[in-house]
């Protein structure tokens, strides 16, 4: 018989975690082992069969902004089919409805394992019906060789030069960070991924003496790809020159080296239209396939 339990994170110990991890990818286990910060709450309702969990549930309740972040509902595929899905949703947002929120949002994959289980789950439920607002676009280098990028540019201005991201001093590097901290509009496209490791092989800056202007840095996502994840260039040189001649230089790299597989992540609504147009007319033809990040909502009825 399946039993539910609501779980406090803060009050996990290792053992509690250990046995919960497996029904987490990678990413999940770091948000679950965070410590949460004043007027935060990390709550997770746990399905278990006997004493062995079955699936779960967790979200994160952000007092301030009186809102809340579902970031996974799993059940183990042996456990599908039962109900046990909707019976932890409908459970969990009962008792996340007793807080001071006002609505809550679940972000995932459409390529996610269970995609389309988890849409059933989130319709029966009552959320809104998701919106994308993520485009993925992948790509095999070996085989990317569009008119575009074989064609020669005009060159840079003598004053500019691109180099490797990996040849900043730490200095550089912090001081990009901290310009960025200070700009929220630079946020979007900051270089810095707690998650994956910046790329050796193709990041690449754009300078002018000592001064960066811009950068189209990747991230390792795993061994076989890797995924083009901050493109800036300063708005004084957004003309298509010193745009195209880092992506393509990125490219170039990847394409010498032994790491084949590469996607684009496109923000729908905070990407530049024109780079939008850019992505839409000169790459996605020669996508080997799109997939999405999707959001839904569902409100506090209690509010």
């Amino acid at each position: 018989m399946t039993s539910y339990k609501l779980l406090n994170l803060k009050d996990l110990n290792e053992e509690d975690l250990e046995a919960l991890f497996p029904l987490l990818t990678k990413h999940q286990q770091t948000i679950f082992s965070e410590k949460p910060g004043d007027g935060d709450i990390f709550l997770a309702l746990v399905a278990y069969d006997q004493k062995h969990p079955v699936g779960l549930v967790f979200a994160h309740l952000i007092g301030i902004l009186e809102q809340g972040f579902i970031y996974t509902l799993f059940v183990k595929p042996e456990y599908r089919q039962q109900g046990i899905g909707s019976h932890l949703m409908t459970l969990f947002l009962e008792e996340l409805f007793k807080y001071n929120i006002s609505f809550l949002q679940f972000r995932f994959n459409t390529y996610d394992l269970g995609a389309e289980y988890l849409q059933k789950i989130l319709k029966k439920t009552g959320w809104h019906p998701p919106q994308i607002i993520i485009e993925r676009y992948h790509f095999y280098g070996p085989t990317f060789e569009p008119s575009w990028y074989t064609q020669s540019e005009p060159s840079l201005p003598k004053d500019l030069k691109i180099s490797l991201w990996q040849h900043l001093s730490t200095k550089q590097q912090e001081a990009t960070r901290e310009i960025i901290r200070k700009n929220p509009l630079l946020q979007d496209v900051s270089p810095f991924d707690p998650l994956y490791p910046i790329e050796k092989t193709n990041s690449l800056v754009l300078k002018r003496g000592q001064e960066i202007l811009g950068w189209m840095v990747t991230h390792r996502y795993n061994q076989e790809t890797i995924r083009y994840s901050a493109f800036y260039v300063d708005r004084d040189l957004r003309g298509i020159g010193p745009s195209i001649a880092l992506l393509k230089e990125a490219i170039r790299r990847q394409k010498a080296s032994t790491i084949h597989q590469a996607f684009l992540e496109v923000n729908i609504k905070r990407t530049p239209f024109p780079w939008q147009q850019f992505i839409k007319k000169r790459l996605a033809p020669f996508c080997t396939k799109v997939d999405y990040s999707v959001i839904s909502f569902i409100k506090n009825p209690n509010q």
